[in-house]
């Protein structure tokens, strides 16, 4: 079995870093630490475009893409549109990608905590826009579908905490709102 090639050599085979950047970045790693590709993301010498890539080509692991957590850790040089194409481009053909798509939190919540006596209290606390809502905004997918109407079949994985109400809310919102996208990306 082949040795799998490093991660350098990748990058510099492809025309990504020079000999100088490689040296640099491993300095700074042995000095400092760090993973080598973060070290050549925050010194930029490449993009996390051309690192995504590069890990691909070493451990053909596939990416999914997570719409909410690309909303809340943006790249600065790669948009939500060309982080999904991405993705979608690692998956062999003869496979179906999967993406995740979630709303973020939004509503207040009602928790119930005690107070010192041991009395229970409901009080307001308010959204954690990091966590999955109950539903998906249906305008967010939309806004999904027509970024991607060029790309190839990909499944979607909804993550709500109302599951199966969520999804079928969804459906009819889709039906209602974009009934052409519906039948374009052959949603069923």
């Amino acid at each position: 079995m082949a040795a799998k090639k490093q991660l350098g050599q990748i990058l510099l085979e492809a025309g990504a870093i020079d000999e100088f950047q490689l040296k640099s970045a491993l300095g700074y790693q042995k000095q400092w630490g760090g993973r080598l590709g973060k070290v050549l993301v925050e010194n930029r010498f490449i993009t996390e475009k051309a690192l995504v890539e590069a890990i691909h080509q070493q451990t053909g692991i596939r990416l999914v893409f997570d719409q909410l957590h690309h909303l809340y850790h943006p790249t600065t040089d790669m948009t939500s549109a060309e982080a999904l194409h991405l993705a979608l481009s690692t998956w062999p053909e003869d496979q179906t990608p999967k993406i995740h798509f979630s709303s973020p939190r939004t509503s207040m919540n009602t928790v119930e905590t005690r107070d010192n006596a041991g009395t229970k209290r409901k009080r307001l606390r308010e959204p954690r826009t990091t966590q999955h809502a109950d539903l998906i905004d249906p305008f967010a997918f939309i806004q999904l579908l027509d970024s991607v109407r060029e790309e190839r079949d990909f499944d979607v994985m909804l993550e709500c905490k109302a599951k199966d109400l969520a999804l079928l809310r969804l459906r009819k919102h889709l039906d209602r709102l974009a009934p052409a996208a519906v039948a374009s990306h052959r949603i069923t």
